[in-house]
């Protein structure tokens, strides 16, 4: 009988070489055998990344619907072994990568607002790193390009718009206060693209004017 380990790797490798079916079948079974297993941390950390990489697979068969579901139950997972283990980097970082996964996939659809929301779930688990802050900051500026077209004469839609934006803006700024690397990024990524149609982004990266009282002295 195969063990959980060896049909992930064979899932993993058949997905590689354009094998879906096959890597569909293997995480199947990878995630029918790890679910007999006592439910620990680490076990809910594994049955995330077999839904993740089943996610992934759907996806090549063109199964949307049930990627999104698949991500779903992969963040659910990883939520719990977060939760019960704070301080391991792997569940925070894995936890990451199933909300863009799912937050790509929703916008794919044409889900921007769900996607939006899993960014700023994105944003809860960074909140001090200026990198993921500004990778943040790209997703929620392609959430807008994604609505574009349904918010033209819809104020409704307007106004999320308006919301993705000064998310976006806000993790832009937080992503400068903490040192962003290259923080050029800001006026050249093209990710950012359908933010920079609206907003100045490089008046971003122009030092502070000190403010000053009516008698003309700086204050802080």
């Amino acid at each position: 009988m195969k063990t959980v380990q060896v049909y992930d790797f064979l899932g993993v490798a058949a997905l590689d070489h354009g094998h879906v079916s096959k890597a569909v079948w293997c995480f199947e079974q990878a995630l029918e055998l790890e679910g007999r297993r006592p439910d620990t941390t680490e076990h809910r950390w594994r049955m995330s990344m077999f839904l993740n990489d089943l996610g992934a697979a759907l996806e090549g068969q063109a199964r949307g619907r049930e990627a999104m579901k698949a991500y779903r139950q992969a963040i659910k997972n990883q939520q719990v072994a977060l939760a019960r283990e704070q301080g391991e980097p792997k569940y925070r970082y894995f936890l990451d990568l199933h909300f863009r996964n799912l937050g790509r996939l929703e916008r794919t659809i044409g889900s921007p607002t769900e996607a939006a929301i899993l960014a700023l779930e994105r944003q809860k688990l960074w909140p001090d790193d200026p990198d993921h802050l500004f990778e943040i900051a790209c997703e929620l500026a392609q959430c807008l390009a994604a609505d574009r077209e349904k918010s033209m004469g819809n104020s409704e839609r307007s106004l999320e718009r308006s919301r993705y934006a000064d998310s976006a803006i806000t993790s832009l700024k937080r992503a400068l206060a903490l040192g962003l690397s290259n923080p050029n990024r800001v006026v050249n990524d093209p990710n950012l693209g359908p933010l920079r149609s609206l907003v100045d982004l490089g008046g971003l990266l122009l030092p502070k004017t000190p403010a000053s009282d009516s008698s003309g002295k700086e204050t802080r």
